[in-house]
């Protein structure tokens, strides 16, 4: 997709039956799925993953079936476009970040995981506030102060470059996306992948029900 293009409606569908796929088999989207396990799925709990119904089952007890699913990448708001960042997405990811601190009980394997996410969702909440004030005031002084301490040690030159032109007057939408992207660069990466090797370590998996949800669609495509 071309950068600064926004995704047609059958792309964000591919791509969260694409992402649904992937979190059935306890793997990113892109991975091949490994052979099924032989052994007995253990405990079982009723879950929704982007609004179709699955099971997440494993060896544990439900404590922590529920507690895998709450840190989940479906289950925690993050920003990827500016189309994500609103009036209300700073207290969102604050929210997430209590959410993580406070699932239990986690397993170790997981920790890490949640751990390099609480550090990406705290950049994101440092940008979104700082944006919001530098838009207030059309001044980059706010943005670069609530984002310093995420920079630290880091070569954050281009993105403090393009955040100055948010003193000139009437900045474009697409400096904000050049912004945001700089900036992903610059902070803790996206750890979805680790999640995915974890719950597959500890031999825990989400299994949906397909048959269902294609009947739901085609019904749905059959209508309109």
């Amino acid at each position: 997709m071309p950068r600064g293009s926004r995704p047609s409606f059958l792309q964000l569908k591919l791509l969260c039956l694409g992402l649904l796929a992937g979190m059935a088999f306890g793997l990113p989207a892109w991975s091949k799925p490994s052979v099924s396990s032989t052994k007995k799925p253990g405990t079982q709990i009723k879950v929704t993953l982007f609004g179709h119904p699955c099971v997440l089952q494993g060896p544990t007890d439900v404590a922590t079936l529920n507690a895998i699913h709450s840190v989940s990448p479906e289950q925690t708001y993050t920003i990827f476009l500016m189309e994500d960042v609103r009036k209300d997405s700073a207290q969102q990811l604050k929210d997430n970040v209590e959410k993580l601190k406070k699932a239990s009980p986690l397993p170790a394997a997981l920790k890490r995981y949640r751990d390099a996410l609480i550090r990406r969702l705290t950049s994101q909440i440092a940008f979104v506030e700082g944006l919001q004030a530098a838009q207030a005031e059309k001044k980059s002084a706010p943005l670069l102060a609530a984002v310093r301490p995420q920079l630290q040690g880091k070569n954050s030159k281009a993105f403090e470059e393009a955040a100055k032109k948010l003193d000139r007057a009437g900045a474009e939408p697409a400096l904000y996306e050049q912004l945001l992207e700089l900036y992903g660069e610059l902070i803790e990466p996206d750890p979805e992948e680790e999640f995915h090797r974890a719950i597959r370590a500890l031999q825990v998996q989400y299994s949906c029900s397909y048959g269902e949800v294609q009947e739901r669609e085609a019904g749905a495509e059959e209508a309109e």
